[in-house]
């Protein structure tokens, strides 16, 4: 593995599921129920929705780092929504978690097979960036939303 992969696969695990300096996403969804999950606040996105958005956003760049094809997104909102039956929620809720969880330990997979050629290479939908500042722009916002997420449990008070 390339320095700079290694880099991106430890802000993956601190982002995921190890203790750094925050906690993980993982400990922050544990133990919530779907309705703590979809709470929200004034203006605020819930911890689903954020949860959701990341995966989305996880998952089409992995896809594109593996250059494999990736479906037109119409608006950003949309990578936001939250669509479940009445009484369907403990299991979209628990199946979302794992689909994050898969999402983020196939990036660590990744990761751990890449070299630096990879890491300067530019997007082929966008040659004028590479995947080093892909990837910075990426986990920089998995944080951001990490954030979030955090405040929003405080807000709840759990």
């Amino acid at each position: 593995m390339s320095k700079k992969s290694r880099i991106f696969s430890e802000q993956i695990a601190l982002f995921h599921k190890e203790k750094g300096w925050y906690p993980p996403v993982l400990e922050v969804v544990q133990g919530l129920t779907p309705e703590q999950a979809k709470w929200k606040g004034e203006g605020q996105h819930s911890i689903w929705e954020l949860l959701a958005h990341l995966t989305f956003w996880n998952e089409r760049w992995l896809h594109r780092y593996r250059q494999e094809s990736v479906e037109y997104l119409e608006s950003n909102e949309a990578t936001f929504s939250v669509m479940t039956a009445e009484g369907e929620e403990e299991e979209a809720w628990r199946s979302l978690i794992e689909r994050f969880d898969s999402v983020m330990n196939a990036w660590k997979d990744e990761l751990n097979g890449c070299d630096d050629a990879k890491m300067d290479e530019p997007l082929s939908f966008d040659p004028s960036s590479t995947w080093w500042e892909a990837l910075s722009c990426l986990t920089t916002h998995n944080t951001y939303h990490l954030g979030q997420m955090v405040t929003i449990r405080k807000q709840q008070g759990l």
